[in-house]
């Protein structure tokens, strides 16, 4: 059946790591963060001084 993945060769099941399924057996998943190229304000960030507050309760 194509729609499993290949188990390898002989008992051992040498072989059973190439294609698709060894690369995802084989890989870490991680969250990468991707950050505008312009200049990123600090005021968004918490932690928010109460002037920060004022101002984005009057933008929001």
């Amino acid at each position: 059946m194509p729609q499993l993945p290949f188990g390898g060769i002989g008992r051992s099941g040498t072989g059973a790591y190439h294609g698709k399924w060894g690369f995802e057996a084989l890989s870490h998943r991680r969250p990468t963060l991707v950050k505008p190229t312009w200049p990123d304000p600090s005021l968004v960030y918490p932690p928010y001084a109460e002037t920060t507050k004022r101002l984005l309760r009057k933008i929001f």
